[in-house]
């Protein structure tokens, strides 16, 4: 399961990094705690698969703050949302 789960992980991660060709990606959530079993694989297949000066350039890291993440990522997504949140107090309603 996880040499599946490993390559079409990194099958994808090498699209991406050829599309954009973004300096970091940074893996998180549930599986993320497995990552000892699949990022080996992952690595050989973006390796294999994406433009070689992308691959020094981009490092790809697992995130140790699994659970905390989803909430960070919504609070500035609506922050994000909210109209002009840089003037926004404490007696303004939304």
């Amino acid at each position: 399961m996880w040499v599946y789960y490993g390559e079409k992980l990194g099958i994808l991660l090498a699209n991406i990094i050829n599309f954009v060709n973004i300096d970091t990606i940074v893996l998180c959530g549930g599986n993320s705690k497995s990552s000892k079993y699949f990022m080996p694989i992952v690595l050989k297949e973006v390796k294999s698969r994406a433009f070689k000066s992308a691959v020094k350039t981009c490092k790809i890291v697992v995130s140790k703050h699994t659970k905390e993440l989803g909430l960070i990522g919504a609070a500035m997504l609506a922050k994000e949302e909210t109209p002009n949140n840089d003037k926004l107090d404490s007696t303004d309603s939304l």
